[in-house]
């Protein structure tokens, strides 16, 4: 039989809970104890490696429900001096985004507790914990075995809010784009693109446009308001042509370069499947 003690009542019922969400054959007996907090007795199962699989989980579902976002404000604010509620709150929720394992991988850089690598980590100091004692104080694992995880946590943090950074930036950009298209006069009723690591441009005709012609075209752009290089081919023609409608083809919406056209040209775009695209050849430039 394993006692698991908690002293705050309402981690002891997310645990309890969790548990019994995965089955109702686990038996649960409670006893109160006024010093140390609440102790659950658990019926060993006759598969005892499921019950320690199960009693981890468990324990990382509480620890994620009720220590993890406390643990990121604290840190945001006594080692990283944001103080702003709203601010604070969305570099939490960016924390949390960062942390899930079905992050895509390419989306940013990894850190050892990004992408999901933090429930492995979790796993070890709980499984260890378990192993060693029958009787089990939660409280105890996070005071004793987390200062690791604690100060990985820290330096996980410093990264999201590299991202952060990087993130108000973008949107500063794309606001600047927006102002300046919204002032800019339209040289284009419908531009379509289709998508590719370089876009490629057609006029409503279906007609390509060369890489001479666009480079012509966007030679006059005041592309250094922009941060953008003379050489960039896929955001400064859309920009020279500042079309009344644009048509994007293609079958990756997480394309950085479509989200960015996404953002910046809103309800004047269209993003449509590549097998829409209405001419029957796709011109190579």
């Amino acid at each position: 039989m394993k006692q698991i003690t908690f002293e705050r009542k309402h981690e002891a019922l997310s645990f309890c809970e969790y548990l019994l969400d995965y089955s109702q054959d686990i038996k649960l007996h409670w006893q109160q104890h006024k010093k140390w907090g609440l102790t659950i007795n658990i019926e060993q199962a006759s598969d005892v490696k499921e019950l320690h699989s199960v009693l981890i989980q468990g324990f990382i579902h509480v620890f994620q429900i009720h220590k993890e976002s406390a643990w990121l404000h604290e840190i945001i604010r006594d080692c990283y001096y944001y103080n702003d509620v709203d601010e604070v709150e969305a570099i939490v929720d960016l924390c949390h985004t960062l942390l899930r394992d079905e992050l895509e991988e390419d989306m940013v850089p990894q850190h050892k507790l990004s992408h999901g690598q933090h429930q492995t980590i979790l796993k070890t100091v709980f499984a260890e914990a378990l192993k060693e004692e029958e009787s089990v104080h939660f409280d105890s694992i996070i005071v004793f075995r987390m200062h690791t995880f604690y100060n990985d946590l820290i330096d996980f943090v410093g990264y999201a809010l590299d991202e952060y950074k990087r993130e108000e930036e973008y949107q500063s950009y794309v606001e600047h784009l927006r102002e300046y298209m919204h002032l800019k006069p339209s040289n284009m009723d419908h531009l379509l693109i289709v998508q590719g690591p370089n876009f490629r441009f057609y006029d409503k005709n279906g007609n390509l446009f060369r890489q001479e012609e666009l480079k012509r075209l966007t030679n006059e752009e005041p592309l250094y308001l922009f941060g953008l290089e003379k050489e960039e081919m896929n955001i400064t023609p859309i920009i020279a042509f500042a079309p009344e409608k644009i048509t994007l083809y293609g079958d990756d919406s997480s394309d950085p370069k479509t989200i960015t056209i996404l953002n910046v040209f809103q309800e004047k775009v269209e993003f449509l499947p590549l097998r829409n695209f209405p001419f029957k050849r796709l011109s190579s430039q």
